[in-house]
């Protein structure tokens, strides 16, 4: 793509005003696209590959009881995200430890409505801006809340691999302008 539509804007308070470098009116807000100006001539922007890789290995050792032999425990995990061209990325997450997060602040419920604690897993956070719309969009009607993945009728059900493709939709502008 070689054209960007483009605004920026300035408030210079002590004047009491806004500048603009497209779109001076007062009805059009700053993130109209619609209405911005357009930037010609954009040089390409080189990517890279686009693979990133997330190697994890959470290891763990303690004696449970006096007398008794080490208990020892190891995890391997694997998260691998990759550009699959200009607006779609794919995620692939192997063996994940869905703990590896901080832990959530402690909140005491009493309404009679569930606690909803935000997402924090890489894994999870990765395009889940797709399902942030509307306005006034509670936590009763998010379409996807993926912090209850892994359980069934509130029994945990055990995750080996979690693989993921988010995409969005390029609008392409008409050549009619106003």
């Amino acid at each position: 793509m070689r054209e960007w539509d483009f605004n920026i804007q300035r408030r210079v308070q002590r004047l009491l005003e806004t500048d603009r470098w497209a779109t001076p009116d007062r009805d059009v807000k700053i993130g109209m696209t619609s209405r911005a100006g357009r930037l010609t001539d954009v040089p390409s922007l080189h990517l890279g590959v686009g693979l990133s890789i997330r190697p994890a290995m959470l290891g763990g050792a303690g004696i449970a009881a006096p007398r008794a032999d080490w208990d020892r425990a190891s995890h391997l995990s694997l998260d691998v995200t990759e550009r699959v061209g200009g607006n779609a990325l794919a995620s692939l997450t192997v063996n994940t430890d869905f703990a590896e997060t901080e832990v959530d602040t402690r909140r005491t419920n009493l309404t009679r409505f569930r606690l909803v604690f935000p997402e924090k897993r890489a894994f999870s956070l990765e395009g889940s801006d797709i399902f942030e719309f509307g306005l006034g969009t509670s936590d009763a009607e998010r379409p996807c809340f993926s912090r209850r993945v892994g359980l069934l009728g509130g029994s945990q059900v055990p995750l080996d691999v979690g693989l993921q493709v988010n995409a969005r939709a390029r609008h392409q502008r008409g050549s009619t302008r106003r």
